[in-house]
């Protein structure tokens, strides 16, 4: 299994990096007060009529307890097919030099994203998601797919 780490989110995929993004830094909002905030674009494969789960989604404080809240939403479902945001547990890994490496191994609760093209379909489609924690931190995911 390989991860990415995004900041304070982390996202995990089974065979493929989530994204190229570097690992934790310390972020300079006095200059930009924005700069936590973050979109990705992600590109993904799928068959059709075959679930695929594309990320994880969890926040974790650096002593490796859960951020008091995350909303993680689909704000732009797919065209061709179904997503879905499933509660589910997963193993926490993140990257030096982020603090949060020793959190790695341990089990937390996450929100899986699943995407199953409609049955016969090929071509591409897309999905978005946002995702805010307590922090105020504000990150969208853009998954353009392309379905075999």
């Amino acid at each position: 299994m390989r991860w990415s780490n995004l900041g304070l989110f982390t996202l995990a995929a089974s065979m493929t990096l989530i994204a190229t993004e570097p690992s934790f830094s310390q972020v300079d909002t006095t200059q930009d007060p924005n700069a936590i905030n973050k979109d990705y674009t992600l590109q993904r494969y799928a068959v059709g009529g075959k679930k695929s789960t594309f990320a994880w989604f969890y926040s974790l404080k650096i002593d490796c307890t859960p951020t008091d809240w995350q909303e993680i939403k689909i704000t732009k479902s797919p065209e061709n097919g179904e997503a879905v945001l499933k509660p589910t547990m997963t193993l926490a890994n993140y990257n030096a030099p982020n603090p949060r490496t020793k959190c790695n191994g341990k089990s937390v609760k996450s929100m899986t994203l699943e995407y199953t093209p409609n049955k016969g379909y090929v071509g591409t489609d897309s999905i978005e998601i946002e995702s805010i924690n307590d922090f105020g931190q504000r990150n969208t995911f853009t998954y353009n797919i392309t379905v075999k």
